[in-house]
């Protein structure tokens, strides 16, 4: 091995500097690799078919270039002086025609590079004369040979980048597909042709399902399947029947419940999905039951204080209806002994209209009637008692005296 070590490389494709570990063999192929330890090559140079090494490029003080004659040439920037003459003098024992001292030219303005921050600026300490490469040293049949060989190295440079970024792209792919949402079931799904049994379902029933639409957030009657880890909804619960959407439970994000109106939600990256229970009690279950399905950290873990509420509520309810029935009770009661009073009292006013018209029938001719009757008799007992008193009265006095 020539040389071992790692610097900078240019990209060809995007002009942006990429540490590389570079390995010269005796064949005189530079490959180049991502680490140190990497098995897999990301190029090659090969110095048997290079033309020259610019050694003296502006804004590259401890770099240089290698110079293929074709459509690239390779930019490389080691990190000390002494690193970039090593890498200079073993590319030059492979470099057919060369000088033995490397070209020192001026790029233009146009192909001046960004030096990256990393790598220490330092000056040669004398600037090397250029030299002129005999041209006459390489003969046609030689250029043709080394265009040839230079061309089917390219390619294979090529290659590789492109399955390396082909690499790459399939595993943001993957990693894409991984994180997105599972889409809701087609209209070619159906309901499992057992939809009831419970040897196929884990659970099933009558839900409230609020729509996903601005447009459609009303709730809907829907028949809800719970089949392995994903809930699926339709709206009939025949089956066989077309399936309206699907819920991938093991995607959930997390699960709630509100035991007031007896609904409890399912969340997942997309959307968030809302139901109704006919009560609060099959709410639990829905949601003990969904529980088991969810990961970890989705679960809802307040079904007890749930149950405890639940049941609190239950109790109140039960006071104020005992409370109410003590009240209608006690005026029940009330309204019942006026109303038997006045039943009395009717009773009486009864009694006499029919002592009344009894006396008419007997004798018709009668100008006192049973009323006046008891007039009079009660005004003659008046009378009666008043002279009573006036007859006592002597009585009296003369006892007196």
């Amino acid at each position: 091995m020539l040389f071992e070590g790692f610097a900078k490389k240019e990209g060809g494709t995007v002009k942006s500097w990429k540490k590389r570990h570079f390995r010269m063999m005796d064949d005189g192929v530079i490959s180049y690799y991502k680490d140190q330890l990497d098995a897999k090559k990301l190029g090659s140079i090969d110095c048997n078919t290079c033309s020259d090494i610019d050694t003296n490029v502006k804004g590259l003080d401890t770099g240089f270039v290698i110079k293929t004659g074709k459509e690239r040439n390779y930019k490389i920037i080691c990190f000390t002086m002494e690193e970039r003459d090593d890498f200079i003098a073993a590319i030059m024992s492979k470099l057919p025609g060369a000088s033995e001292t490397p070209t020192a030219t001026t790029e233009s303005t146009s192909e001046k590079s960004e030096v990256p921050d990393d790598v220490e600026e330092s000056k040669p300490e004398e600037s090397k004369p250029e030299e002129s490469k005999p041209e006459e040293a390489k003969t046609e049949e030689a250029k043709t040979e080394e265009a040839k060989t230079e061309e089917a190295k390219t390619e294979e440079a090529k290659t590789e980048e492109a399955k390396t970024e082909e690499a790459k792209a399939e595993e943001k792919a993957e990693e894409t597909k991984a994180v997105e949402p599972k889409p809701e079931a087609t209209q070619s799904e159906t309901l499992p042709e057992a939809a009831g049994s419970v040897t196929v379902t884990s659970k099933s029933g009558w839900l409230f399902k609020s729509g996903g639409g601005k447009m459609s957030s009303a709730y809907q009657k829907r028949w809800i399947v719970v089949v392995g880890s994903n809930l699926q909804y339709a709206k009939s619960d025949k089956p066989g029947s077309k399936v309206s959407g699907t819920i991938d439970l093991s995607q959930a994000l997390f699960i709630s419940l509100n035991i007031e109106d007896g609904g409890f939600n399912v969340g997942t990256l997309g959307r968030t999905y809302n139901f109704k229970a006919e009560s609060a009690e099959v709410a639990i279950e829905w949601v003990e039951h969904l529980n088991e399905l969810v990961p970890e950290g989705a679960q809802f873990n307040h079904l007890e204080t749930s149950r405890k509420q639940l049941a609190c509520s239950d109790t109140a309810a039960a006071e104020d209806v005992n409370a109410d029935d003590t009240d209608v009770t006690e005026d029940r009661d009330a309204m019942i002994r006026a109303l038997q009073s006045r039943v009395l009292e009717l009773e009486g006013q009864v009694a006499r209209l029919t002592m009344e018209k009894e006396a008419k029938e007997v004798d018709p001719e009668a100008t006192m009637t049973l009323g006046t009757a008891l007039k009079a008799e009660e005004t003659m007992t008046l009378g009666s008692a008043q002279k009573a008193e006036e007859i006592d009265k002597p009585s009296e006095a003369t006892h007196d005296e």
